[in-house]
């Protein structure tokens, strides 16, 4: 037998875990790879799947990879999404309902001050009129939206 016949007998012997360590890989509940060890023993699972591994698939897998029937799948690189353009209809009602949103606690103040006979800090006319003028253009925004 020649070197190169060893080396890949050695190969073999290993990657089909008979040099007599043991390969695990702990699998959260949706199958990711998460943890990976050697051990004698088959170690604990903590509500964790445990799989025994060859000592290739340990050396080539990480934190991350899937098992998917048995079989390891490599997670897809993480490519950074195209800023995707709102209508800009859409980013003014946002804009208008934080302001709505925001200028709720002069509402709540004013009736609280009502309640106990104190005359309010703000000047509710104005406020509501401000308020209903927001309303009123989210109103208009919806309607064209709905009609395009």
């Amino acid at each position: 037998m020649n070197l190169l016949e060893q080396e890949e007998i050695n190969m073999l012997l290993d990657n089909n875990n008979q040099d007599g360590t043991k390969y695990y890989a702990h699998l959260n509940s949706r199958g990711f790879l998460f943890k990976k060890e050697t051990a004698d023993a088959p170690p604990r699972t903590f509500g964790t799947r445990v799989v025994e591994i060859t000592k290739a698939d340990y050396n080539e897998i990480s934190i991350g990879w899937r098992m998917v029937e048995g079989v390891w799948v490599k997670p897809e690189p993480v490519h950074e999404q195209a800023a995707v353009q709102k209508d800009p209809r859409v980013v003014r009602i946002e804009e208008l309902q934080k302001m709505l949103d925001e200028s709720d606690y002069k509402i709540i103040k004013h009736l609280e001050y009502e309640m106990v006979n104190k005359s309010t800090p703000y000047h509710i006319a104005y406020v509501h009129d401000e308020r209903q003028s927001w309303r009123d253009e989210i109103s208009e925004l919806r309607i064209q939206l709905k009609s395009n």
